[in-house]
């Protein structure tokens, strides 16, 4: 960031009477922030630049980075398949594991409908495909059902469909 301050801006820094910003004071103010607000309103603002047609659910521990207990950083994060921008992501308690974030992680993407989305194995268990958020993955488990050869009120068994 320092380095996109001092090359970048300068020109413009420049008309305004004001030298680019030093590492030190950009970190201070980083620390000021709340990062909670701060992925909130990024997410939103990537949101809105064009609509999402598909979205992939990962967690990853942040390399390097410690909270203030001296514990790693665990987030989970939810990232445009065509941009690669990061639309939501939460930080995982040390205490919790990534399914009981999934719900509320994909609460927090404006819109759901038609989108596809991906996640790994451990979020497709049925408590997941049921309680997710405006029936986003309903159409993944008809499909699904579909693919297996299954249709509402069959047991999957060749002839049992009502």
């Amino acid at each position: 960031m320092a380095e996109w301050a001092a090359d970048t801006a300068r020109d413009q820094l420049a008309t305004l009477g004001i030298g680019a910003p030093h590492a030190t004071t950009l970190a201070r103010v980083l620390q000021l922030l709340d990062a909670d607000a701060l992925d909130q309103l990024a997410g939103a603002w990537a949101q809105s630049l064009a609509p999402v047609a598909a979205i992939a659910i990962d967690g990853k521990e942040v390399r390097g980075a410690k909270n203030g207990g001296g514990t790693r950083i665990h987030l989970l994060a939810g990232i445009d398949h065509t941009t690669g921008a990061v639309l939501v992501q939460q930080n995982v308690s040390e205490k919790h594991n990534e399914i009981t974030y999934f719900k509320p992680l994909l609460e927090g993407i404006k819109n759901l409908q038609c989108v596809v989305i991906s996640a790994d194995a451990l979020h497709t268990q049925p408590l997941r495909r049921t309680s997710a958020p405006r029936g986003a993955l309903s159409h993944s488990r008809r499909r699904r059902d579909r693919l297996e050869g299954r249709s509402a009120g069959s047991n999957g068994l060749p002839g049992s469909e009502r």
